[in-house]
């Protein structure tokens, strides 16, 4: 018999399940990943990537905190040659 505490258990793990799969299906043709940010997101999406087959395009995992856009564009800049037109529309 489940209980309602094992019921939100599993949406929340189906959600992620879906979530993590809608960001893979984005990366699956990347040459490299840098993975960064706050918590133990990347590190679960570090998973993914491996069990997939994908864990060889991986360039490093970086924690970073409590990063505003600019920070961001900033640590992008700074990693790879980007140009301002290339940063994706919500990054700007």
């Amino acid at each position: 018999m489940s209980t309602a505490e094992d019921v939100v258990d599993h949406r929340l793990e189906n959600h992620l399940s879906e979530y993590y799969s809608g960001v893979l299906s984005l990366l699956c043709d990347a040459d490299s990943n840098w993975i960064f940010g706050p918590g133990t997101a990347k590190v679960e999406l570090k998973h993914r990537l491996e069990r997939e087959a994908l864990g060889d395009v991986i360039i490093t995992i970086e924690t970073v905190d409590k990063m505003t856009n600019r920070h961001s564009r900033g640590l992008w800049s700074g990693k790879f040659n980007f140009e301002k037109s290339n940063i994706p529309n919500g990054c700007k």
